[in-house]
């Protein structure tokens, strides 16, 4: 008997745990949302800011648990864009500890609740981007002075490290990088890590740098700069880069893949497409990027390659070629 009553209590009690664990996760609907978005658009955010006291008595009067979760996001996204003070300081380390989220239905798969907003995560963000400005401030200082070297961030970089850089980047001048390039060639160009040759060459392309990037094991920084060669080369040195690039294993096809989708008229791509296509190491690879081109010159070489070789690749590309035609006829 007392051990059903035992037993009672404890459901009870993880039960009443577990209302109040939850209660701060709400749910809303996007009409909902939209609404209370509309509402916390009237809110004065500077005064919210600067005023504790005043986004206290705000979140009192809110009108709903969803108004205030959103009210507390916002003010967190505009406070990780400023030196704080120490009340505010005191106020993002307090919302560490909140259980509120705002949860919304998927509306690819409605069973599905999308967590949008966690306060407790966001408060976190936010002092991690408070320490990232500070030592972005600090780098940037260090290369205003030219007081900088290398090694020591090689040596063991953090994601801090790395976030402080790229920001620092995006705000120096052409020749500051150009600088940094010289002293990183010049120091430990080899021991470098993807991550920072993708952060330099984004700001300002460099030749030693990228060959560097390309004869690295590849990882998801070679294919993000490969991807931009694009836009920060002008076309006869993109062409060359990716030429280099489809040396790399790794990354060959999609080296061959962006020279057909990007530069497949160019002439100096298409030898390059049809040399590839007659290698054995790479001719898979070339004829699936060529089985996407639609220059009637490429798909020409193409087909009187096939006429003369009995090659799988070959004859795969000019196929693809045949079917698109009967399929537009």
């Amino acid at each position: 008997m007392l051990d059903k009553l035992y037993g009672g209590y404890m459901k009870y009690i993880l039960f009443s745990l577990l209302i109040v664990f939850t209660s701060y996760a709400s749910q809303i609907s996007q009409t909902q949302l939209l609404n209370v978005e509309q509402q916390v658009h009237k809110v004065d955010f500077d005064l919210l800011i600067s005023n504790i006291s005043a986004l206290e008595f705000q979140l009192k009067k809110s009108s709903s648990t969803e108004e205030k979760v959103l009210i507390k996001s916002q003010l967190l996204t505009l406070l990780s864009q400023q030196q704080p003070t120490n009340e505010q300081e005191s106020w993002v380390l307090e919302q560490q500890n909140s259980k509120e989220s705002l949860q919304l239905a998927n509306p690819d798969h409605p069973e599905q609740l999308l967590e949008i907003i966690n306060i407790a995560r966001q408060a976190k963000n936010t002092q991690f981007q408070w320490k990232v400005t500070q030592k972005e401030q600090d780098i940037l200082n260090q290369w205003l002075t030219q007081n900088w070297r290398w090694q020591p961030f090689l040596d063991n970089p953090t994601e801090l490290d790395y976030k402080a850089l790229a920001e620092a980047i995006t705000k120096t001048d052409e020749l500051t990088i150009d600088w940094l390039q010289q002293q990183l060639t010049k120091q430990a160009l080899e021991n470098t890590s993807n991550r920072l040759l993708a952060i330099l060459t984004m700001g300002k392309s460099n030749p030693l740098l990228l060959k560097q990037l390309w004869q690295n094991p590849a990882d998801q920084y070679s294919y993000q700069v490969l991807q931009h060669l694009k836009t920060i080369l002008p076309m006869e040195k993109a062409i060359e880069q990716m030429e280099l690039a489809s040396k790399n294993d790794k990354l060959i096809s999609q080296s061959l893949l962006l020279l057909t989708k990007n530069y497949q008229h160019h002439e100096r791509a298409q030898q390059f497409l049809i040399k590839k296509l007659q290698q054995p190491n790479s001719a898979w690879h070339a004829a699936t990027a060529l089985s996407q081109a639609s220059n009637s010159q490429l798909q020409k070489e193409v087909a009187v390659l096939a006429q003369k070789s009995s090659n799988s690749a070959i004859t795969f590309a000019a196929k693809h070629y045949d079917k698109n035609s009967e399929t537009k006829e």
